[in-house]
């Protein structure tokens, strides 16, 4: 069973997720981190934002549009590397004679 991200808050000056069984992850403040949680645990199509994203000043964060920032920047890197990411796996699959099919 999968166990993805189903909310984003803003908490602690950085994001904190819940996933499907309603575990609490810690609020994480590094791109690169968040991403790597995002990569590790997927997430939900029709995820929410919890109402501290609208608010984010009252959770650590400079300015109320901080933490979406946050949360964009760090999907923002997972677009970047995808199109990489499918290259090498191509290019794998080409070396050891697999069909990408």
């Amino acid at each position: 069973m999968s166990n993805k991200i189903k909310t984003v808050h803003a908490s602690d000056g950085g994001l904190q997720f819940v996933l499907e069984d309603n575990t609490w992850l810690k609020p994480e403040q590094d791109p690169n981190y968040i991403r790597m949680l995002i990569v590790a645990n997927g997430i939900l199509d029709n995820f929410v934002y919890g109402s501290s994203m609208d608010f984010a000043s009252e959770y650590g964060f400079a300015n109320n549009d901080d933490a979406r920032k946050l949360f964009n920047k760090s999907i923002g890197v997972i677009d970047e590397i995808e199109p990489v990411l499918k290259t090498i796996h191509r290019q794998r699959n080409h070396f050891i004679g697999v069909s990408d099919e």
